[in-house]
């Protein structure tokens, strides 16, 4: 079963301000798990961008000349 409400943002701050103390803590604990949980899929995504595999000078001057050669062949390709 699956309920779905087109509530507002200051509805659910109304919502909430409504809340007994310990739901409010409740409900902050759950919040800060969640941003936590996102936070850490972003360093972990920065981590494996920082420590991921690079090119030496060499393949890139390879990829650059391929890159060259496959856009001249294009050109010729298409114009």
């Amino acid at each position: 079963m699956e309920l779905r409400l087109d509530i507002g943002l200051n509805e659910i701050i109304g919502l909430i301000r409504q809340l007994p103390m310990h739901k409010k803590v409740m409900l902050k604990n759950e919040l800060e798990k969640e941003i936590t949980g996102i936070r850490l899929a972003d360093v972990d995504l920065t981590n494996m961008l920082l420590n991921g595999p690079v090119m030496s000078k060499s393949e890139y001057d390879n990829f650059q000349s391929t890159r060259k050669y496959i856009g001249e062949w294009t050109k010729n390709l298409f114009a």
